[in-house]
């Protein structure tokens, strides 16, 4: 299919034919193609993008989709939506969506290639929770990487709630984010993100004085 093809289906909510599904797009470095002219269709007709999506984030999904890295895709102006903790959103012109709930990064600046997860955190302005509307053109979503690539990403609908801003220096970021404070071992310099554990942990493994490595309430 063509760029313009995925476009009109995109516009009608249609499924792409099924002697598309599974032929096409197995290569996901052609598919990145397909999607970036398929967003500069929707650039030359007055859309504009305002962020990205990455999907497939989530490992233990992977192999039911039969992708092994995660993907990203653009967010749009016309597909955006802000509230302060309550929203509504339409789903005309979604094909088979389905929710999915997010974490919104706000990004104050760009990071270099090979930046740390400190790095990385420096350059994030706020955070904020959000759902995602997810939605796919291969029934059944049945779909490779890069079918789901060339698909958009999968992106039909973001909507951001509150959104918190992050503090200028790491500890008291926590803090701010909300309400956790550094272990008393002093190691907060050290602190790492598990998606495992529900609070911040101490990723010193040589700190003899880290009796319980995680943070406590405030």
């Amino acid at each position: 299919m063509s760029p313009q093809d995925i476009l009109q289906h995109l516009d009608r909510a249609t499924l792409w034919p099924a002697r598309e599904t599974n032929a096409a797009w197995a290569d996901v470095a052609a598919a990145y193609q397909a999607a970036l002219a398929v967003r500069a269709l929707r650039i030359a007709r007055g859309e504009r993008p305002v962020g990205y999506k990455i999907g497939f984030t989530n490992r233990t999904i992977w192999q039911r989709y039969g992708v092994f890295a995660p993907i990203w895709g653009t967010v749009w102006h016309g597909t955006l939506q802000v509230c302060d903790g309550e929203g509504r959103s339409a789903l005309t012109h979604l094909c088979q969506p389905r929710l999915e709930p997010e974490i919104v990064f706000g990004i104050a600046a760009t990071p270099s290639a090979n930046a740390s997860l400190d790095q990385m955190f420096d350059c994030v302005d706020w955070l904020a929770p959000g759902f995602e509307i997810v939605q796919s053109h291969h029934a059944g979503w049945k779909f490779s990487a890069g079918e789901a690539v060339a698909d958009g990403s999968l992106h039909g609908r973001l909507l951001v709630g509150p959104a918190r801003r992050c503090a200028t220096s790491r500890p008291a970021r926590w803090r701010s984010m909300n309400g956790w404070r550094p272990p008393a071992c002093g190691c907060a310099g050290t602190t790492r993100w598990s998606s495992r554990a529900a609070v911040p942990t101490c990723s010193t493994a040589r700190c003899t004085r880290c009796v319980t490595p995680r943070w406590t309430r405030a």
